[in-house]
């Protein structure tokens, strides 16, 4: 998965995946806004052949913490983070032409509070955040329908959490 190991002898004990549609009612818009979609300017190419690759998470964590936990024995990590929607191409396709064909806006951001705690019973812990995201790959055709490249998305589902034993 490429999460950030403390270190060498790190034990990692836990692993938590937190969807949008769990805990914080504020949802990150995935809808396609009519204007963006009336207005946008014509593309010279077109997405097709969108298929879905997996689950994947970011490489870096957005927030860590560690420790023994407050005087209730209970390590917490709490924090705002920025989560976003993302997608790249080896040629110049627009973000209105992706979101169409994907049926999300691939630009959408949204701020989130997040908490994920554990019970440390005196060990050391930490606990890392990373975003949590769906991945999708499609492929780009020009104006002739001659296939002009590839790309990716990226569509924010969540949070995941791992927890090591320090």
């Amino acid at each position: 998965m490429g999460w950030e190991k403390p270190h060498l002898d790190a034990k990692l004990v836990e692993v938590v995946k937190v969807t949008y549609n769990e805990g914080d009612t504020k949802e990150l818009d995935n809808t396609i806004p009519n204007d963006i979609i009336m207005n946008a300017l014509p593309s010279y190419y077109s997405v097709s052949n969108v298929t879905f690759v997996g689950e994947g998470y970011s490489s870096v964590a957005s927030a860590r913490t560690s420790g023994l936990g407050g005087a209730d024995g209970i390590l917490r990590l709490s924090g705002k983070h920025q989560i976003e929607n993302s997608f790249s191409a080896n040629v110049g396709v627009s973000a209105p032409a992706v979101n169409a064909t994907v049926s999300f806006d691939v630009t959408s951001s949204v701020s989130r509070t997040a908490v994920h705690e554990i019970e440390t019973n005196g060990n050391a812990y930490q606990i890392d955040g990373y975003t949590a995201y769906n991945n999708y790959a499609f492929d780009v055709s020009n104006i002739f329908g001659v296939n002009a490249g590839s790309g990716n998305t990226l569509q924010a589902i969540g949070f995941c959490y791992t927890t090591y034993q320090i």
